[in-house]
């Protein structure tokens, strides 16, 4: 069988229930945790999102995982923070693969060597069935960058993000394109793919790639 074919076949035994076996609300909640208990220490933002798989006409054509990263992260509005230091950490079930977006100031004080460390132990993490082990580690190895580049002025100390109505998720206005965000605000499960109107992905990755720096 062809690799072509193993990935489609891949995706096509994953859906939204995949997803939720290996990350249950409790799973998420501590998921949440972490990433409140990291935004105390820097003003950066940051978002996981968890997708089952892609449809099999997306995969038949070789879409990448960077490529979705990279529409996901211009969807839900990454890249619109304040201090332009909006973090993405992206996985993908069918394939195990594990992408950091990161926006153009992230990008800059942060070397993309170190963000693929992150990425790969976190793959080899999913590959061989620790989830949220794996999340977690991922999440206190992003943290401790994020601090060293973004540290948070001590007389300001972080509201938990959770909590503030502007911090609810950027999901686009038409919900079939990332398709079910489910709560907490800061780690969402996507069902599918759902393709944007045409046009629009391909802007949506375009601008993305304008203000990242050091894409593969």
């Amino acid at each position: 069988m062809s690799a072509s074919l193993r990935r489609c076949w891949r995706h096509l035994r994953q859906n939204l229930r995949s997803a939720q076996r290996v990350f249950p609300n409790a799973v998420l909640h501590r998921v949440e945790q972490a990433i409140e208990r990291s935004m105390r220490g820097h003003t950066a933002e940051l978002y996981v999102v968890v997708e089952s798989a892609l449809p099999l006409r997306v995969v038949w054509r070789g879409r990448s995982p960077r490529a979705r990263a990279l529409e996901v992260f211009a969807g839900i509005g990454v890249w619109d923070t304040e201090g332009n230091n909006g973090v993405l950490l992206y996985l993908l079930l069918a394939d195990r693969a594990v992408e950091i977006v990161a926006d153009r100031a992230a990008a800059a004080w942060i070397h993309e060597r170190q963000w693929g460390e992150i990425c790969s132990a976190l793959s080899d993490s999913c590959r061989v069935g620790n989830f949220e082990t794996g999340m977690l580690a991922a999440i206190e190895r992003i943290d401790m960058l994020l601090v060293g580049a973004f540290p948070r002025p001590a007389r300001t100390p972080a509201l938990p993000r959770a909590r503030r109505q502007e911090d609810t998720l950027r999901v686009p206005e038409d919900p079939p394109r990332l398709a079910r965000p489910v709560v907490p605000t800061k780690v969402v499960l996507l069902e599918h793919y759902g393709l944007p109107e045409k046009g629009e992905a391909a802007e949506s990755v375009i601008q993305a790639e304008e203000r990242v720096v050091g894409l593969d």
